[in-house]
């Protein structure tokens, strides 16, 4: 008999928090959508830099479309086949060399402490104890195969098959602006110096792509970082919806 009552006591406890039960329901159901569609279809990214000033701004929004290179599996290395591969010019979401791609576990952690925390924490810290974005916006200057020299921060190429270097706006059939902020030179500073925009020659490896930044004296990118593999290129940015008065196709 009394084990009887007690079984009854469990049964209205459990029927007690239907509500809470249901939420926590909807809440994991959206985490697993949120991750599905961020994951293969589209994408908000905030934009945290001027690297790509005056195309964008620190505090744009912009949508990026993991689909046009090939979605990644959630939490894996695995990728599929995209709908085209990138192209010269093309704007870019890309991680950083210096951003970990952590294990599974990781990963997953870091993917739930995003979502609760609306994109705002992460598990990811510089030494300073600042949150390191996942995604950097660039522009793909350069292909596997081209071979690819700087000077004075404009990049000259070398498609892969010529024998001749094109400066950048030449050859990219894209309309931007390359901006040099010149209060990053001090008084008597000669292009001899270290980070006076110039670069040796390099030749990119397959699966390899040169990035730079519009605001060239304020963008961490190749220049700095070397030739980045296709792995770290996220996807294509196809839209940005705000600041409203910029709202459109990109």
């Amino acid at each position: 008999m009394i084990r009887g009552v007690e079984t009854m006591r469990l049964r209205k406890k459990r029927k007690k928090n239907p509500f809470i039960s249901g939420i926590l329901k909807i809440i994991i159901l959206t985490f697993f959508i949120s991750i599905i569609v961020n994951q293969f279809l589209i994408s908000p990214i905030r934009i945290t830099s001027v690297s790509m000033f005056p195309a964008f701004g620190a505090g744009d929004i912009v949508m990026t479309s993991p689909l046009t290179y090939g979605p990644k599996i959630p939490f894996m290395s695995l990728r599929l086949k995209g709908l085209h591969e990138p192209e010269r010019g093309d704007i870019v979401a890309v991680t950083p060399p210096f951003y970990s791609n952590n294990h599974f576990f990781a990963m997953m952690i870091e993917s739930v402490i995003r979502f609760f925390s609306f994109q705002t924490a992460s598990l990811i810290k510089d030494p300073d104890g600042k949150r390191i974005s996942k995604y950097s916006i660039k522009r793909i200057i350069g292909l596997p195969g081209d071979s690819i020299k700087m000077k004075n921060f404009a990049a000259y190429i070398k498609p892969r098959d010529s024998i001749d270097f094109i400066i950048e706006r030449d050859l990219i059939k894209r309309d931007y602006t390359i901006f040099i902020n010149q209060d990053y030179f001090p008084d008597n500073w000669q292009d001899t110096f270290p980070f006076s925009g110039n670069m040796e020659t390099i030749t990119l490896q397959p699966d390899e792509y040169f990035v730079l930044g519009d605001n060239r004296t304020e963008s961490n990118d190749s220049y700095s970082w070397g030739p980045l593999p296709f792995s770290r290129v996220a996807g294509k940015i196809i839209f940005q919806y705000w600041p409203f008065k910029r709202f459109g196709i990109r």
